[in-house]
């Protein structure tokens, strides 16, 4: 499919990437709004999915392992 080509256009594209995360922090409670984003929180991620935006259909989804690095999740440079 070629999804991960770097000479895809962006602006018509209608596959996009969706990371789902994990978010935890030292706080020891539920987390909401600014504190997402906040310095003091560890976004591991969880699952890449791909998904044709003009169909809705789900082309891949993989599990990313907790010992896994942001560096290597398979993210398109925007």
């Amino acid at each position: 499919m070629g999804i991960n080509d770097p000479n895809l256009n962006c602006e018509a594209c209608p596959y996009k990437r969706v990371i789902m995360i994990e978010i935890s922090s030292d706080y020891g409670k539920r987390l909401s709004g600014k504190q997402l984003l906040s310095f003091n929180t560890t976004r591991t991620p969880i699952y890449s999915i791909d998904i044709n935006t003009k169909t809705n259909e789900i082309l891949n989804a993989k599990k990313v392992e907790k010992a896994t690095a942001w560096k290597d999740v398979p993210t398109p440079a925007i």
